[in-house]
């Protein structure tokens, strides 16, 4: 985002969506949530509050949580439980959104 803010595009005129799955679940645990599986406060939740104020919209698949346990109350508030990170992708990609993946 700010490489595009750099380029002259402005906030307004971009619209990011982040899904998570798989071993990047517990990025999106809450505190309780997250202390009860690393004993720790979750270093993820500042960075995703400032995204999410930029207008970034995060996503969890909820397969993801159910396969790995983590209870859905867990889930930070900022962060929309999806069916899954396939159905979500594929609806944000018939939306126009372009697929980045990320390792």
């Amino acid at each position: 985002m700010n490489l595009h803010g750099v380029a002259g595009i402005t906030k307004e005129q971009m619209n990011v969506a982040v899904v998570l799955h798989y071993t990047a679940t517990p990025i999106v645990l809450n505190n309780v949530g997250y202390q009860k599986k690393y004993g720790v406060d979750n270093p993820n939740l500042k960075l995703i509050k400032q995204l999410n104020e930029a207008g970034v919209e995060f996503y969890i698949c909820g397969q993801s949580l159910v396969a790995r346990k983590y209870a859905f109350e867990d889930v930070n508030p900022d962060v929309t439980i999806a069916l899954s990170m396939i159905t979500t992708v594929t609806e944000y990609t018939m939306k126009g959104y372009s697929l980045l993946v990320y390792q």
